[in-house]
């Protein structure tokens, strides 16, 4: 399969870095947690955006980390994108992270997951180390709606607030969209049909 490439030079890093900055410090600020914005390059996801608030959740990602493409919520986020060629192809892989060690992986559970994402504009994960720790992360489109990144928010967050800080990361997401040369404004009852097009409603992960 293929994933579109934003390359990895400082330039680049710098450019993303200063366009997210201040929508990555508005949900640290907001929901006590740390935002970070996380581009493809390849098939990995490499973090060019980071903000903390002043509670330390242990982030282990920093500004240049690398994870795998299907990595916890950012990686459903943007599997629940992807034309559903590509998705196809991504779930013949072995090592897929969505639900932590590939051994973990729950096909059915992730379909459930990527069905909600379609339909909220944001996935969840547990913590890696902390299971206290939440993940959210919403897709961020380019052009032609196609998944270019995803901005997370992680944090210890109450269920009591988390739908919304989940529309508030979408909310940031959507922002990022329009910025990155989206044509398919997210969230929107159009980016949720181009979504379900292009992978057809009912896509099988097995």
């Amino acid at each position: 399969y293929k994933l579109i490439y934003l390359g990895q030079s400082s330039l680049e890093g710098i450019h993303y870095r200063e366009t997210v900055k201040p929508y990555l410090q508005s949900l640290a600020r907001e929901t006590h947690g740390s935002a970070l914005f996380a581009v493809i390059a390849s098939d990995q996801f490499v973090i060019v955006g980071r903000e903390d608030s002043s509670i330390d959740v242990g982030v282990t990602l920093h500004l240049g980390s690398a994870a795998n493409i299907t990595y916890s919520a950012a990686g459903k986020a943007v599997a629940a994108f992807l034309p559903r060629d590509e998705l196809r192809q991504l779930l013949l892989r072995d090592n897929l992270c969505f639900h932590g060690e590939p051994v973990f992986l729950n096909r059915e559970k992730l379909k459930r997951e990527l069905e909600s994402c379609r339909r909220d504009g944001y996935a969840e994960a547990p913590g890696k180390r902390n299971t206290e720790v939440v993940v959210l992360a919403s897709p961020v489109l380019g052009q032609k709606g196609y998944p270019i990144g995803a901005i997370l928010l992680i944090g210890i967050f109450p269920k009591t607030v988390k739908r919304d800080y989940g529309e508030r990361l979408v909310g940031a997401a959507r922002k990022l969209s329009a910025l990155f040369g989206s044509d398919v404004i997210w969230p929107s009852r159009q980016a949720v049909e181009h979504s379900r097009k292009a992978h057809g409603n009912k896509e099988k992960l097995d």
